[in-house]
């Protein structure tokens, strides 16, 4: 897009998206600036102005500083970027855009420091310096990053890559113009010329060059380009810390200013993020698992919160469509199993962390394990007293779920995903809409692409007697996908999935049913829903339980893939 505008001698001109409901600007690309005009790189278009300032004004500035306020160590995520399953080669893009986007937007509030509010994932007792228990943000990251390769950074990159390194003092002087008008971080992108390209976040403009926060070296303030007698130095970086550990790290000397914008979908994180508060986030591109206990006899139980072992060592496996490799912790140190892959358990209760890795490479030959997601489980071994839960005691987990069968067959219905474990479903596949009609030069080849995924929060061990019990459901649906030959542009209709809770007698007397949460999801618009449910056991059972007796909560869940439930069996001890 070509702008005019008479630029005298000596200044610099740069265009700003200018959003007037906010009053707040965004610097925006440019291909090329000379005395006539302004040509900018954008992948959506909307109200914009074009200022100018002269070139020793702005120098002065830089000389002085021009500071956005963010901080690596305050404002930058707190684990490094290693990859992961999904984005093996790193996920530097999703790890500085997501960080970018929460400084800018504030979800949590004006006052979060986002380094270390998600460790753990925002779970007690923090785990500074373990990396592999901040599972949702590090998804995010990754989840942000496939988002960009599938769509954003094939324009990103058509455009960004030619651009960097062709003007190096406009690159510096429209970062700092950028910061100086609108007060926030900037992103860059920087290339090397052998090959790569890498993502960090831009903070601060000052004499000494272009301070960054690079996710390979998340915290650290010295790390900057720099900037002399209009050239940049090249910037040493990699794909990811572990290409740098490994001795592949790169000399960057490519640099490319890159809006907000311009360039990415802004909203996309918005809606990942809202995976990220829901514990969803990643479930449509992650691999499905499973977390078992394998018994002697060689039979399987799923792992869930509160497991009682029979066994002092317990032999825990981790079961999906890939290899897959695990890493268990107590205590954040990790645990050496013994010759037969047994984990030592010691009396009472144990708190195990499961690291989950998959082979992306899915050779034999040739292993190369990259992060999937970590979980934590209480798990008891030894005698309990029979006096540590007054009231109501969960005495059983009960998964009872399956995928539905097709109503179409393979041909119209494929990759149909149905899963679920101890608090969390998913749900995804492709459906055909097309027609066999010839239209036109050929016939129509159209599919949606769906999928739901739910959580609910973890049930107690134990319910003192009379005290009220409250649940949290979440749904996410994102916006269903469409492949079609040639384009198909019809609407669909919406692609639904539910999650509710009901409680019997545990002999299939019902006593209470809660509203049931509902989300939906068409070709134009997504859904995140949530719903808080609180009951009573006592009050159930008429403020007057009789040793032993049952409670049978169920928490009821489905899409259009499989449906089922997971049944809590408590029994009261008075």
């Amino acid at each position: 897009m070509c702008i005019p505008v008479e630029v005298p001698p000596d200044h610099f001109a740069m265009a700003f998206y200018y959003d007037e409901a906010n009053g707040t600007l965004e610097g925006i690309p440019s291909v090329v600036r000379d005395a006539d005009s302004v040509t900018l790189v954008t992948r959506h278009f909307s109200k914009l102005l074009v200022s100018i300032v002269r070139n020793t004004v702005l120098d002065d500035l830089v000389k002085k500083g021009i500071d956005s306020g963010f901080r690596p160590g305050g404002d930058d995520w707190q684990f490094v970027n290693r990859g992961s399953y999904i984005a093996s080669a790193g996920h530097c893009a999703g790890q500085s855009l997501t960080a970018l986007w929460y400084y800018c937007e504030r979800p949590d509030g004006a006052d979060p420091f986002l380094w270390d509010l998600y460790d753990n994932n925002g779970a007690k007792p923090a785990t500074p310096g373990f990396w592999e228990d901040d599972s949702l943000g590090y998804r995010l990251a990754s989840r942000v990053q496939v988002e960009l390769g599938d769509s954003w950074m094939s324009f990103a990159n058509q455009f960004m890559g030619g651009l960097a390194g062709a003007n190096d003092e406009a690159t510096f002087r429209a970062f700092a113009y950028a910061m100086l008008l609108t007060g926030e971080p900037q992103l860059v992108y920087i290339y090397a010329t052998a090959g790569g390209g890498h993502a960090m976040i831009i903070y601060r403009v000052d004499a000494k060059g272009l301070h960054i926060a690079d996710p390979n070296y998340p915290g650290n303030m010295e790390r900057r380009i720099a900037y002399a007698s209009g050239k940049f130095a090249p910037y040493n970086s990699g794909a990811n810390a572990d290409e740098i550990a490994a001795g592949h790290g790169k000399a960057y000397d490519l640099i490319g200013y890159v809006a907000k914008t311009a360039t990415v979908d802004w909203n996309r994180i918005a809606h990942y993020w809202k995976g990220l508060k829901s514990g969803t986030v990643g479930y449509d591109r992650f691999p499905d698992y499973a977390v078992v206990v394998v018994a002697d006899d060689g039979s399987e139980t799923p792992l869930v919160d509160g497991f009682e072992s029979k066994q002092e060592n317990i032999l825990i496996r981790v079961t999906g469509s890939i290899p897959i490799g695990t890493k268990a912790f107590r205590d954040g140190v990790r645990l050496q199993p013994d010759a037969d892959g047994r984990y030592p358990l010691e009396d009472g209760n144990n708190v195990i962390g499961i690291s989950i890795w998959g082979d992306v490479n899915n050779n034999p030959q040739s292993r190369s394990y990259k992060y999937i997601d970590f979980q934590y489980f209480n798990i008891w071994y030894g005698p309990k007293e029979t006096t540590g839960c007054k009231g109501w005691a969960l005495e059983s987990v009960t998964p009872d779920w399956a995928p539905n069968e097709k109503r179409w067959g393979d041909q119209y219905e494929t990759d149909y995903v149905f899963s679920a474990t101890d608090g969390a479903f998913n749900s995804s596949g492709r459906m055909w809409i097309g027609t066999e009609t010839a239209q036109g030069a050929g016939s129509l080849e159209a599919w949606v692409l769906f999928s739901h995924q739910g959580t609910w929060t973890p049930l107690p061990s134990c319910i003192p007697l009379g005290e009220t019990t409250t649940i949290t459901l979440n749904l996410d649906s994102p916006v269903v996908g469409i492949d079609g030959t040639p384009a198909h542009d019809r609407g669909w209709a919406a692609s639904y999935s539910h999650l509710w809770v009901n409680i019997n007698d545990g002999e299939g007397l019902y006593l209470d049913d809660s509203d049931k949460l509902e989300s939906a999801s068409t070709t134009s618009q997504g859904s995140t829903e949530s719903l808080v449910i609180e009951f009573n056991l006592t009050e159930l059972a008429y403020g007057k339980p009789e040793e032993g007796a049952v409670m049978e909560v169920a928490v009821w869940f489905g899409a259009l893939t499989g449906d089922g439930c997971y049944r809590y069996k408590y029994v009261y001890h008075g």
